[in-house]
């Protein structure tokens, strides 16, 4: 069995635009559900530093660490994933 290596086109700042804004849906979702960052973060067993730098858009989550907080937050997984791009911004 071949290993497929995956090649990431994405740029540095791309990067970061994308964490910021999933930084900034995490912070929607948990201010909606009425929860502080210490109410998730006992929640998801996440520190609080933790999350406060993944709404900052500074931490890349795991994928366990995402599905951890859409189970806290109550809603599917991709919806914490489900926000603009430039991408289909402009379609």
């Amino acid at each position: 069995m071949k290993t497929r290596v995956i090649e990431s086109n994405i740029t540095p700042a791309e990067k970061r635009d994308l964490l910021h804004r999933l930084g900034q849906s995490v912070k929607e979702a948990r201010e909606n559900k009425g929860l502080t960052q210490l109410s998730l973060s006992l929640e998801t067993g996440l520190s609080k530093a933790f999350l406060s730098d993944l709404e900052c858009g500074r931490r890349n989550p795991s994928f366990e660490t995402l599905c951890r907080l859409a189970k806290a937050l109550q809603i599917e997984l991709g919806k914490l994933l489900d926000f603009p791009t430039d991408e289909n911004q402009s379609k």
